[in-house]
């Protein structure tokens, strides 16, 4: 994840300026997006993915709901 989110903040710094990120590229699937779109995917996969992991932390600590 550390790795991940050093790549992603290089790649973010080697932007001339913010108008690059209306810039389309090719996503993983083969359609073309805006790298702002694309940023927006890669943010809240790993917001999706980081709920999925402390709901399975807050199961095995046998806490359910707000209670911890």
């Amino acid at each position: 994840m550390d790795e991940g989110h050093r790549a992603l903040t290089a790649g973010l710094s080697a932007l001339e300026d913010d108008a690059e990120l209306a810039i389309e590229r090719p996503a993983p699937w083969r359609l073309a997006m805006r790298r702002d779109q694309l940023l927006g995917i890669v943010i809240n996969h790993d917001l999706y993915h980081s709920g999925e992991i402390n709901r399975q932390r807050a199961l095995l600590r046998g806490a359910d709901g707000w209670d911890r």
